[in-house]
């Protein structure tokens, strides 16, 4: 059980931090192509969004 808890909050966390990257890079790919930089927050918001959820269902 200890594994399973611990392996779960190492995922959480590096989910964290690729949709932290991913909104990170918007200023970057704004200058380059300005689809890839929306579809590049977008997607760092959804994970952000999915993950929190995650979290309050495993707490109720």
């Amino acid at each position: 059980m200890l594994f399973k808890e611990t392996i779960i909050q190492l995922i959480m966390i590096i989910s964290f931090g690729v949709g932290a990257i991913l909104m990170v890079l918007f200023p970057i790919l704004k200058k380059e192509n300005q689809y890839y930089a929306w579809f590049s927050m977008v997607s760092g918001i959804t994970v952000w969004l999915l993950l929190l959820n995650i979290i309050a269902q495993m707490r109720s």
